[in-house]
């Protein structure tokens, strides 16, 4: 039988992609909600596939994607999240993570990705997979793409109006380390302000 470790913040999402997996007859699932005890089961149990959403405290989704693929690279990764970017997915994709769902669509595409994922699949959205092999971007996608993984999540929290004290306690970092993100990611996408930060953000669907 399957093993499923479903990482969110919110228990209600928790308890919705549950019910759904059950339904669907995948009953062996654990839970975390938040990073540090998502690595801490990905280490210590034998885990199938983790559903994971990328807006966790402590270490953020991308990370453990990251330490994910590069410790246990068995373990198959479906990525459960308010983003509908393709920056995201695309990010995601190209990462290694095996699946991509928004929050925001039909929550039933759980388990249809799920499925997917089990039986040797990827699941992403077709504009994703378009994107990815596609050359034709434009000169702010190509900013985007500049950013590291732990800068484009910077971003997007800064883009949501969290101080860099609040950013620094949810992903475990100082505040030091924060500026010195926000320094970078100003100097690389060009901007003067977190106003035009916040709209480049917007403009190219990373809030």
């Amino acid at each position: 039988m399957s093993k499923v470790l479903i990482v969110d913040d919110h228990p209600a999402i928790r308890m919705a992609v549950k019910m759904l997996l059950k339904n669907a007859g995948i009953t062996d699932l654990l839970e975390a909600d938040n990073g540090v005890d998502a690595l801490k089961i990905i280490n210590n149990e034998n885990i199938d596939i983790v559903i994971l959403d990328l807006n966790i405290p402590q270490l953020d989704g991308m990370e453990v994607l990251h330490r994910t693929i590069k410790n246990k690279p068995e373990i198959k990764s479906l990525i459960l999240t308010t983003h509908t970017s393709d920056h995201f997915a695309l990010r995601c994709l190209q990462m290694g993570a095996t699946g991509f769902v928004s929050k925001n669509e039909d929550l039933t595409n759980i388990v249809t990705a799920t499925k997917a994922i089990l039986s040797g699949h990827n699941y992403f959205p077709a504009s994703t997979l378009a994107h990815s092999r596609s050359r034709k971007i434009t000169n702010e996608e190509q900013l985007v793409q500049t950013l590291s993984d732990r800068e484009l999540m910077v971003l997007q929290q800064l883009s949501q109006g969290f101080s860099n004290k609040e950013i620094a306690e949810k992903m475990l970092l100082s505040n030091k380390t924060i500026s010195t993100y926000k320094a970078r990611i100003i100097e690389k996408i060009g901007v003067k302000s977190i106003i035009d930060l916040t709209n480049f953000s917007k403009r190219n669907g990373l809030i």
